[in-house]
């Protein structure tokens, strides 16, 4: 009899918690359909539960007041404060969180265009890429970071620009510099990186379309900071060092007078200063070179004398 009675209010108990387990069913709040793999937790027990397919969970035989916290990516966390155990079943709307990425924007000089809505090939740095490069110019810290745009160091020791290779034999190779949608004369090299919010590299034709003939080198259009309305103030600090041993001028390695002189007759003789010489605008040459070109045109007069003799 004793056992029979003991199984009885095991059934009972069992009964009981199992009229405990109502379920809460979560739903979307916009397309009213249940959400699968809910995240039911419980702040004052360690306990996560998660929801099936029909967005039901089912809760445990715990009695009294509790605080629980209902999140599913993609949506807004709901509190919830029950008492269990539950009379009736609870239906959860989660509202979805609706977040926009942040917009590339593209700097023509004249317009600022989403990166959708922009023709062309174009490269856009943002002020924090331009500060992760090392570098005291403007020129410095573009190098290696874009993509067809080249640093020739070969003929200016400072730098100059080219995008997308070389574009000329005879005329200018540099791009188009935009400082703050107006065309920049001055070296680029003077504009100070720290002061830049953004640069946009425009390479192909499109750009003509907008700047004629003077983009055919390609544009970089530079955008500096500015202050905007009712904006708090703002204080950006960066320190750039370099460190470089000081030379000894005792010690410099100087070319003989001999040496320098052979050197500039084997030049001569290779065409090493033909261009300058033939250069319209009259470079200066050393007087060495002045030299050897005023013997071979003596030599060439001398020659076209005879040529007349004998003929």
């Amino acid at each position: 009899m004793r056992y029979i009675l003991f199984i009885t209010v095991l059934l009972l108990s069992l009964r009981a918690v199992g009229q405990d387990k109502l379920a809460i069913q979560v739903f979307n709040a916009e397309t009213k359909t249940p959400l699968e793999g809910v995240v039911l937790k419980f702040t004052t027990i360690n306990k996560m539960l998660l929801s099936d397919g029909e967005g039901k969970i089912l809760v445990p035989g715990y009695t009294g007041e509790y605080t629980i916290e209902i999140g599913h990516i993609g949506f807004e966390k709901v509190l919830v404060k029950v008492s269990l155990p539950l009379k009736v079943g609870l239906k959860i709307y989660l509202t979805p969180v609706v977040k926009l990425l942040d917009e590339v924007q593209v700097h023509t000089g004249y317009q600022t265009l989403p990166k959708e809505r922009s023709t062309g090939s174009f490269t856009t740095l943002d002020n924090k890429l331009l500060a992760q490069q090392v570098g005291s110019n403007i020129v410095s810290r573009l190098e290696a970071i874009s993509s067809g745009l080249i640093v020739d160091r070969s003929t200016n020791g400072g730098g100059r620009l080219m995008i997308r290779g070389l574009s000329s034999i005879q005329g200018p190779k540099a791009p188009l510099i935009i400082l703050d949608n107006f065309p920049y004369e001055g070296d680029i090299s003077n504009i100070n990186p720290n002061d830049v919010e953004n640069i946009t590299i425009l390479k192909d034709a499109s750009a003509s379309s907008i700047w004629g003939a003077r983009a055919g080198n390609g544009v970089v259009v530079i955008t500096s900071k500015n202050g905007r309305f009712n904006s708090k103030v703002k204080i950006d600090a960066n320190i750039n060092t370099s460190f470089s041993q000081s030379p000894d001028l005792s010690r410099l390695k100087q070319i003989t007078s001999a040496d320098y002189i052979d050197n500039e007759i084997f030049l001569f003789s290779k065409g090493f200063y033909q261009s300058q010489i033939n250069n319209s605008q009259q470079p200066a040459l050393s007087p060495i070179v002045e030299l050897l070109l005023k013997k071979k045109t003596e030599r060439y007069r001398v020659w076209q004398l005879k040529q007349k003799l004998n003929g």
